[in-house]
């Protein structure tokens, strides 16, 4: 495979869906990129094991993807393999962009795909479409610890695909629901949106610390007694009880701050509580909320979601009418 030889690309390199506002590609970063097999075929290796023992056994032509990856360093030494995991549907790795790339990253990956397809043809002559799908999902770090988790999400992902294969109703993504008036996308248990008590956890900013309190005490208490607790989550009290709730296996209603494409699956903090059915992930369709920093009126709209979505149950806590 030689750089030279790839075929070209145009300027934009990423779907746009899913492409970093403001980001030049070309810069040092670590990604966690994602790359789907045309038509989502299982066409890289096959699940073995159960869930206690999950793997993946690759394919010859996953085999031989893994080691074209592997060797791209060779021809962009900027980049560093981190680590790399094969799905049936779809490849992982972490990357390393180590300094200034010449081209965007997408280029890079074009390359890498074109080496995959060629050696797709050779397995696969009768082969009428490539491998992989045009685009690929580029995840950037932000943040320290990042780095660990996307090791862990890739070493965790056999594990995921036996669960999702035991329950595989939870884990369907569900498109263009109209909830309170606003269409959303959806994963996880749709039999929570009809709880008889739903509260919607928002933490007023004009309350204080003893008032904040007693409703965090109070959004628990009422979800042991099987309420659902519903909420985008957002400050700092507001994940406490979620993460409460998900440490006592309650159940929650999350409305989530971005899109849900395609490949999603729930955080790792979530899966498991999607599996059992005590989750349901809620996004709004609505474009300004793509790749960018949520804003205060962002924030209220989700809020407004929540709380109209809760007004439906028998009671909720007389707070939730209060207005900032």
């Amino acid at each position: 495979m030689h750089s030279q030889k790839t075929p070209t690309m145009g300027k934009t390199l990423h779907n746009t869906h899913f492409r970093e506002y403001n980001w030049d590609y070309c810069q040092p970063a670590i990604y966690l990129l994602t790359f789907t097999t045309t038509d989502r075929r299982p066409l890289l290796g096959s699940l073995v094991g159960d869930v206690d023992n999950a793997r993946i056994e690759p394919s010859e032509i996953g085999w031989r993807v893994t080691e074209i990856f592997s060797n791209l360093p060779h021809y962009y030494p900027q980049l560093q393999v981190l680590s790399r995991m094969i799905m049936p549907d779809h490849f992982h790795v972490i990357v390393r962009v180590a300094s200034p790339l010449e081209h965007p990253l997408g280029y890079c990956m074009r390359a890498f795909k074109w080496a995959c397809n060629k050696e797709w043809k050779s397995l696969c002559p009768e082969a009428d479409k490539p491998l992989f799908a045009p685009d690929f999902y580029p995840s950037r770090l932000k943040g320290p610890g990042q780095l660990q988790i996307m090791f862990d999400y890739l070493r965790d992902n056999p594990r995921r695909l036996a669960v999702k294969h035991q329950c595989p109703g939870f884990f369907r993504l569900q498109r263009n629901v109209l909830l309170e008036g606003t269409t959303c996308d959806m994963v996880g248990n749709q039999c929570l949106l009809l709880a008889q008590r739903m509260i919607a956890v928002h933490v007023r900013r004009v309350w204080n610390a003893e008032q904040t309190r007693a409703f965090m005490n109070e959004c628990i208490l009422a979800a042991r007694q099987g309420a659902v607790l519903i909420s985008p989550f957002i400050s700092e009290a507001e994940r406490a009880v979620r993460d409460e709730a998900l440490k006592e296996h309650l159940s929650i209603i999350v409305v989530h701050d971005k899109p849900l494409p395609e490949l999603y699956k729930p955080e790792p903090m979530y899966f498991d509580a999607c599996r059992e059915g005590r989750i349901l992930i809620i996004s709004p369709v609505k474009g300004h909320f793509l790749n960018k920093d949520l804003t205060y009126a962002q924030c209220k709209e989700m809020n407004a979601l929540s709380e109209a979505i809760a007004s439906n149950s028998n009671t909720a806590p007389s707070r939730n009418v209060i207005v900032d």
